[in-house]
């Protein structure tokens, strides 16, 4: 039998910078496959990135060389396993604008 409480990780997304725009684009395709408790993204490329959940509202950012860790699953109710603890629902789609630039940012999560 699996060990539900194990932490359990995605595929890392990577999304080119150079294909970046002023306007909020989709960085991870149709979304994350599973809810998160820890989302994490590498910004390894030479671009300031404006990030967005809704698609519509810049809402925060990373810069050049900047990590960004939104961590659901800290001080969550362990009595009842997390469970009602905060989510990234599944497939929600990371958006972000910026110029374009070179290398990459890395999509990370875990669940």
């Amino acid at each position: 039998m699996a060990d539900t409480n194990a932490l359990q990780a995605i595929e890392m997304t990577v999304y080119d910078t150079a294909g970046l725009t002023a306007s909020l684009a989709a960085l991870n395709g149709s979304g994350v496959p599973n809810r998160l408790k820890v989302l994490k993204m590498y910004n390894a490329s030479d671009t300031d990135i404006t990030l967005s959940l809704n698609g519509s509202t810049d809402q925060d950012f990373i810069q050049s060389g900047g990590t960004f860790i939104l961590d659901l699953q800290a001080n969550n109710d362990r009595a009842s396993g997390g469970g009602g603890s905060w989510h990234v629902a599944k497939n929600q789609i990371i958006y972000g604008s910026g110029s374009a630039g070179t290398g990459n940012l890395y999509i990370i999560g875990y669940y």
